[in-house]
């Protein structure tokens, strides 16, 4: 069975999803701003920080579904697949992608 490992997977695509849409957000809201708030743009991206907190929460919840899994013995191609998409999705978190989206 692999319960743990689909619950992982189903968790790192949310995160995922949850980070492209905040840094869509991101990039319409720079995109929108005049020059000067542009220029200023990083103390609003601090501002948006919390809601990357909560993504964060998401994604260390699906690394322990990951790691659960390991300790199951669960299929090792899913669990495989759980913790890349996992780590892509922490890569993403902590990266600044909105500024490839301008």
């Amino acid at each position: 069975m692999k319960k743990y490992s689909t619950i992982s997977i189903a968790i790192s695509v949310i995160t995922l999803i949850c980070t492209l849409y905040q840094d869509y957000r991101l990039a319409k809201m720079f995109q929108l701003a005049d020059g000067k708030t542009q220029a200023l743009f990083s103390f609003i991206e601090i501002g948006q920080l919390y809601i990357k907190e909560y993504i964060g929460v998401s994604a260390f919840i699906g690394l322990l579904f990951g790691i659960l899994s390991i300790v199951k013995k669960e299929n090792r191609n899913y669990v495989k697949f759980a913790i890349l998409i996992n780590v892509i999705a922490v890569m993403l978190l902590f990266s600044r992608f909105w500024r490839f989206l301008i």
